[in-house]
């Protein structure tokens, strides 16, 4: 977007951060969030707090970098926000929630959990960070309702590094599904409204996803690796013995354990799991 295209757009955009400015707290730190976004929306490769002040015609810049690495905020607010203004123009009861993760490439070792792993853009393993993105899709149209950032088990378990990042001490290491399911959790409890969930094989292949969209009394439709082992049948339970000489054989099994030799069926071709709530 350049110069012209952003001064048109000025009084709209003014009036949708009217509706965010407060929850920045302090005036000075509402005029900084406002010169970010306008920052964003001006485009360029790279998107350093120097650039985004430049673009914005010479923007404080060392008052832009306070506001961004110790300014204080609750993020948690201004998502539940910017929910509230996505239901009121794309809210239906049969729209799908998609989970899908993105990576953001980098070229240093000390944004938060950054590390070589696979990103999606890139279309290989590179140095990035990686999230777990929740989109909101209706007839209405669709957009990205909430996210999380993807810590890596290396990245949780280091805490030198943790503090040096700022990472807060509650984050632990969560699964990319684990995430997904966490973020469809507080939808549900927030009242969206949406029938269906979606996703890849990152999410179709977890157990615990899957189960978790099912106790929310969610469907889904999710991708499945090919190779991806199911049960034919309802797995029969055998409950453990009682007393001396109780056997490994003789406990219960689980579902989603590899149980007896044979017990499994392996898809011979890509497929996706369908499954109705209830």
């Amino acid at each position: 977007m350049d110069e012209q295209q952003l001064l048109a757009l000025k009084p709209e955009l003014d009036r949708f951060l009217d509706r965010f400015a407060p929850l920045f707290g302090r005036d000075e730190n509402q005029v900084h969030a406002r010169r970010f976004v306008q920052g964003l929306l001006h485009g360029g490769e790279r998107r350093s707090i120097e650039n985004l002040a430049q673009a914005m015609s010479g923007g404080p810049v060392r008052s832009l970098q306070a506001f961004i690495s110790t300014g204080v905020w609750s993020d948690g607010a201004i998502l539940k926000q910017l929910r509230g203004c996505v239901l009121e123009v794309l809210a239906d009861d049969d729209a799908a929630w998609n989970a899908d993760e993105t990576g953001f490439p980098k070229k240093g070792t000390k944004s938060v959990g950054v590390k070589r792993q696979y990103s999606g853009p890139l279309g290989r393993t590179d140095n990035c960070q990686v999230a777990v993105f929740a989109d909101y899709c209706s007839v209405k149209g669709h957009t990205s309702l909430d996210r999380r950032l993807f810590l890596p088990e290396e990245w949780a378990a280091d805490g030198e590094r943790r503090e040096e990042a700022g990472v807060p001490a509650g984050v632990i290491f969560r699964t990319k599904p684990e995430l997904a399911l966490a973020m469809a959790a507080d939808a549900v409890a927030e009242g969206v409204p949406f029938r269906w969930v979606g996703g890849d094989g990152v999410y179709g292949d977890s157990p615990t996803f899957v189960q978790g969209v099912r106790q929310l009394g969610k469907r889904y439709v999710l991708d499945s690796s090919a190779d991806a082992r199911v049960w034919t049948g309802e797995p029969q339970v055998i409950p453990p013995r009682s007393g001396p000489g109780r056997s490994v054989a003789g406990r219960a099994r689980s579902p989603w354990s590899s149980g007896r030799p044979g017990a499994w069926t392996r898809w011979s071709r890509p497929c996706r799991r369908r499954r109705g709530a209830g």
